[in-house]
This record gives structure tokens, C-alpha cells and sequence, in this order.
């Protein structure tokens, strides 16, 4: 008959269960955790990517959208997602009509949906400190009243000068001098075929520059002539308005 051991005969050699089991426990626990982080970072990239889908292919939110940047053309052509002028045929026949010029980069071309802008740059139109068109210049602008006399469009010309200061008994600054050589180009085109009940002449000194005025070529940039062409029969807008 076999003899039991007792309890005092020395130490259980099960006891590394109890450590092993709590172990695997933990360990168990840990991956439950990271399983856990796992799943939930999963939705956060599902509704995140759900998210990001909605803002591209759903509806807008607001009835009329924000438009950012201004809807102008760039010179001399049509600048890409830009609002072509909406008389094309017009613009076309510009174009056409001052191809040499605008070919030499002597003529630019800006337009919006309602607008168009020819700028004439002031030294082919004038020269210095005088108010009459040159013959080139008379050559451009009769050329653009052959295209304009037999519609309906308004037209205001706006004259702008550079910086430099001019004092004489004639023109005390450069608001009379912008303003005389507008009415100068007005006359020329009424004198041409375009009735003058479409014409209007604004003088804007140096007050709307378009390059800086601290060099040469930017000062002559700023010299210039520009032909605001409307759409219909109301007059355009002011330069800071387009």
C-alpha cells in the first residue's frame, strides 16, 4: 500500500501555473486592448474618408457658393474658369481689327461677363504732355469705331497718367491732363460713326496705376487709354469695381 505524501514533505511543484495563468491573462488582456485601438482608429478613418467624399460629390450647403478670385481675364486673353465677355462676336472683331497691334503687345484685352477693357498704352496715343492722338493712335481708335458704330454698347474712356507731377497754365495737375486726352479720344470717336449719347470720358490722374511708378517702364504702363465697352447700353463699372 502506497504511502500519501503530506503537506509538510515539501513545496507543490504546480504553483508555476498560478503564474503562467495570470500571465496569459495579461497578456490576453493586452491584446484585447490593442485590438480594441485598432477598430476604433479603423472608424475614425471610415468617417474621415466619408467625410472627405461628402465635401466632393455632395450638394452644396449654401444656395449661391462663395466664388474666390476675381472673374477677370488676364491680358490679351481668357484666363481659364474667367467669364468670357458675352458678346464674343464683338470681342472677336476687336481682335481682329487690332491684330497688328495687339500682336506687338501694344493693345491689351481684358474682359468679364458684362465688360471689356481696350488700353491703349498713352505713349502711342500721345505724346509727351499733349492731348491729341497721334496718327497711329487715330489709326487704332477708327479702326475700333468701325467696329462699334452700328451697335448699342456704352463706352467710357478713361484717361490715367503716371505719377509725375505737370504744372502748366493748361493742366495745373494731372487730373486735367488724364481728363483732356479722355475727351480727346471721346471726340475722336464720336467724329468717327459712334453716336455720342454712348460715350462718357472719365479722367483718373494717376490714381488708378497699374505697375509701379518708381521705374520707366512701369511709369509708361501706367500712360494709358483704356475703352470700357459694356455689354448692353449702361455704362460699365469704375476700374476698382472690375
Amino acid at each position: 500500500m502506497r504511502r500519501r505524501h503530506s503537506d509538510s514533505e515539501g513545496p507543490s511543484n504546480d504553483r508555476w501555473l498560478v503564474s503562467y495563468a495570470d500571465f496569459v491573462t495579461v497578456l490576453f488582456g493586452f491584446f484585447v486592448f490593442l485590438y480594441a485601438i485598432s477598430a476604433a482608429e479603423q472608424d475614425q478613418v471610415r468617417r474621415l474618408s466619408e467625410a472627405v467624399q461628402g465635401v466632393f460629390t455632395g450638394t452644396p450647403r449654401t444656395i449661391n457658393p462663395i466664388p474666390v478670385g476675381e472673374p477677370i481675364t488676364a491680358s490679351g486673353g481668357s484666363g481659364t474658369g474667367a467669364p468670357h465677355f458675352s458678346d464674343q462676336r464683338l470681342r472677336e472683331e476687336l481682335g481682329q481689327a487690332l491684330e497688328g497691334l495687339v500682336g506687338a503687345d501694344q493693345v491689351r484685352f481684358r474682359e468679364g461677363a458684362e465688360w471689356m477693357e481696350v488700353t491703349l498704352p498713352g505713349d502711342l496715343v500721345f505724346r509727351s504732355g499733349g492731348v491729341l492722338p497721334g496718327p497711329e493712335a487715330q489709326t487704332a481708335l477708327m479702326r475700333i469705331a468701325g467696329v462699334l458704330a452700328s451697335g448699342d454698347n456704352a463706352i467710357v474712356v478713361e484717361g490715367h497718367t503716371d505719377n509725375l507731377p505737370i504744372s502748366t497754365g493748361r493742366f495745373p495737375s494731372n487730373w486735367e491732363l488724364s481728363a483732356a486726352r479722355a475727351g480727346a479720344v471721346v471726340r475722336l470717336l464720336e467724329d468717327s460713326g459712334i453716336n455720342g449719347e454712348r460715350l462718357a470720358a472719365l479722367g483718373y490722374g494717376d490714381k488708378q496705376p497699374v505697375a509701379r511708378n518708381d521705374t520707366e517702364r512701369g511709369r509708361a504702363r501706367n500712360r494709358r487709354v483704356t475703352l470700357v465697352i459694356g455689354a448692353g447700353q449702361s455704362i460699365p463699372a469704375t476700374p476698382g469695381q472690375r
